[in-house]
């Protein structure tokens, strides 16, 4: 049987509407009217345009990040007139003399405080009176990884010279002060977050996640309270058969590594997996109607998304996610009702922005 899909709406209610978009002036609002040719180019310039504030976002932030470096390499060079190397020296595995690092840390910070790791693995390290590290490290190193508690780690610094079997260099490393807690922990943790959910699917948001060494895998969920416009099916002969409104309710799985900027901000590239349910409620002014016809709809669709992360403290976090949905696939019902409402189109596939609040156990 042929169905027929129309939309019923009050006169005064599409002046309200109409009236609200001409003076708001948001490319949202055009999601309950007609889908038009100009419609459809106003949506394909808001991806554009989000995906453009994704990028700025991202790089404002790295901005931020790189400008607030906690721990910088002042100098490392050769020292040809230094022979500690030979006369304290130590051996790696291939029985090779290694070269000695002697590391000078200024800052608030002590040298016990600081973990220095080289991409081969070290093979000494000692702290001489004085607070001179002693690092002894094979021949050919590199790369040097500095870290300090409460400080944005410097990662594969590469060294300006070449490491030389025997060899005795010099180096100055300022750390700058350490935090007074540490906001985002290498180690694992588990978490639960509360949040809220708009643009698309307006409602609130639950997740509980793990953290394991920046891998995040998270679970949750979003209940819709925006509703469809009132939907009703036909049959050929003009028979009434169903009536509905609509609301989405989604189920995701994310997996996303956090990129720490600062000791309190970090950015979390995430992609994962949404279920959609779109769920009927009968319009109460119809009588005669199939309680169960076009009920209900489900859709699949795949996320991409970036969180940023502020800390509060190293339990408490505050998220920002914008994130856009590509449908990977719709039930028959979902395909007659995203080409009927628009609304229910950008559920299944448009973007969404979700702002909360997260606790780390």
């Amino acid at each position: 049987m042929r169905i027929c899909w129309r939309i019923r709406r009050e006169a005064k209610l599409r002046l309200w509407r109409f009236a609200c978009r001409r003076i708001l002036n948001s490319p949202f609002s055009i999601f309950n009217f007609p889908f038009t040719k100009k419609t459809k180019e106003l949506i394909d310039m808001n991806k554009r345009r989000f995906f453009r504030s994704i990028l700025a976002a991202i790089l404002l932030t790295i901005s931020i990040g790189s400008a607030a470096q906690d721990i910088t390499v002042e100098e490392l060079e050769l020292d040809l007139t230094e022979i500690k190397a030979k006369t304290n020296p130590v051996r790696d595995r291939n029985d090779t003399l290694c070269a000695l690092i002697i590391i000078d840390i200024t800052g608030q910070v002590t040298p016990e405080s600081v973990v220095i790791e080289s991409h081969m693995p070290s093979v000494d390290k000692k702290i001489k009176p004085g607070g001179e590290i002693w690092l002894y490290v094979p021949q050919r190193t590199t790369l040097l990884t500095i870290k300090c508690r409460g400080n944005q780690p410097l990662r594969n610094y590469r060294i300006p010279v070449e490491i030389e079997s025997g060899m005795t260099y010099h180096a100055l490393v300022n750390v700058a002060k350490a935090a007074p807690a540490q906001a985002f922990n290498e180690e694992s943790a588990v978490y639960a977050g509360l949040g809220f959910n708009v643009v698309s699917i307006m409602g609130p948001s639950l997740a509980i996640g793990i953290s394991l060494d920046h891998h995040n895998v998270e679970l949750g969920g979003v209940i819709g309270i925006n509703k469809s416009d009132e939907l009703f099916a036909y049959s050929k002969d003009n028979e009434l058969l169903a009536g509905f409104t609509y609301k989405a309710l989604r189920a995701y799985a994310r997996y996303g590594y956090e990129v720490p900027l600062t000791s309190t901000i970090s950015v979390v590239p995430q992609a994962g997996l949404a279920l959609n349910f779109i769920n009927g409620s009968k319009v109460a002014d119809i009588v005669v109607t199939d309680d169960n016809y076009m009920k209900s709809a489900s859709a699949l669709s795949a996320l991409i998304g970036v969180r940023l992360v502020a800390a509060l403290s190293p339990h408490i976090k505050l998220q920002l996610t914008p994130e856009y949905d590509f449908g990977l696939s719709k039930n028959n019902n979902c395909k007659k009702l995203s080409q009927t409402d628009n609304t229910i189109k950008q559920w299944t596939d448009g973007l969404n922005l979700n702002v909360g609040v997260m606790a780390f156990f």
